[in-house]
């Protein structure tokens, strides 16, 4: 009887270690057939994170074009990634966006990196006939192309590399932004409905202005253009340029600003804006275009000039 038992015993243990053994290789199975499926990334397939660069740019644009265009790229990831790393622990972080949101900025500027741009178009061709007006370096297109930038000649001749920020007596307090190829793109993306979103705008106009925003309406400061772009290149030169030294030009005792703990004041877009000559249908300029409404643009940051989609000249 004791035998029988044990052998009864035996014979359960073996078809419990069978039934174990049986449904392990069966959660196995179904693991690896999950984790070779071949349709798994597909969704990423014709992902297009670069800029497209119309056939109208020569060679040589073409080749100046595309490393602004790199560099641009380049300067708004390390923005994102030092806006992720130091949030705004940053003193340069809260220096232009006061108490605002990380996430925004780094959001803002990883769309510049990793948006989808097949439907946006640089160009070389003056299609809209603004490039032949003084002080005109380029224009978004407006109601012509909403997706599109027209480059002129002048940012051939006049806009710098990334590796000359801090040369040469450039600050980012007492110099024009829009000398780097670099910023100057940042600044036509956010026009675009791809970057732009049609929430980055000129909320605040310049320097200045910029942390006063940062003081005041820290919630508009985040998707101000100027603020993003300065920010994009005070930190590009504090951590890559001159390592914890940086070019701020800034006199005061104190790189930060506090926020306001007054109630915000809705900020709403500048018509004198620092920033050059975006826009625009034709139908848009109903206005003479003479030497005197407009500067050329210089090697130092010189006087540019756009026209608002309300008419309005601005040269800065």
């Amino acid at each position: 009887m004791f035998k029988t038992i044990c052998v009864l015993l035996a014979v359960a243990s073996n078809i419990a270690a069978e039934s174990s053994t049986s449904l392990e290789s069966q959660v196995v199975s179904a693991t690896t057939y999950v984790q070779s499926d071949s349709t798994s990334d597909v969704w990423t397939d014709n992902w297009e994170k670069s800029f497209p660069i119309h056939t109208s740019c020569n060679q040589t644009k073409f080749n100046q074009l595309s490393a602004g265009l790199d560099e641009a790229m380049q300067i708004a990831a390390h923005a994102r990634d030092h806006t992720l790393k130091y949030g705004n622990n940053s003193e340069i972080f809260r220096k232009y966006f006061g108490s605002g949101l990380p996430a925004t900025v780094a959001g803002v500027f990883d769309s510049v990196v990793n948006a989808e741009k097949s439907g946006m178009l640089f160009r070389c061709d003056d299609i809209d006939g603004n490039c032949k007006f003084d002080g005109w370096a380029g224009h978004w297109r407006g109601e012509n192309g909403t997706d599109e930038t027209v480059i002129c000649d002048l940012s051939f001749t006049t806009r710098r590399r990334l590796s000359q920020l801090c040369s040469q007596g450039w600050t980012v307090a007492n110099s024009k932004d829009n000398i780097f190829w670099a910023t100057d793109l940042l600044h036509r993306f956010w026009h675009t409905t791809v970057l732009g979103h049609g929430i980055v705008g000129h909320y605040a106009d310049g320097y200045k202005d910029s942390l006063e925003l940062a003081s005041k309406n820290s919630s508009y400061a985040v998707i101000n253009s100027v603020s993003l772009r300065l920010f994009a290149l005070e930190v590009y030169a504090y951590d890559i340029t001159v390592p914890g030294v940086g070019c701020s030009g800034d006199s005061g005792s104190s790189s930060v600003v506090k926020s306001s703990s007054t109630t915000p004041v809705a900020a709403t877009p500048t018509s004198t804006d620092d920033h050059d000559d975006h826009a625009h249908a034709s139908d848009d300029h109903d206005h003479s275009h003479t030497s005197d409404d407009h500067d050329h643009a210089h090697s130092t940051g010189g006087t540019e000039c756009h026209t608002h989609a309300d008419g309005v000249v601005h040269c800065v």
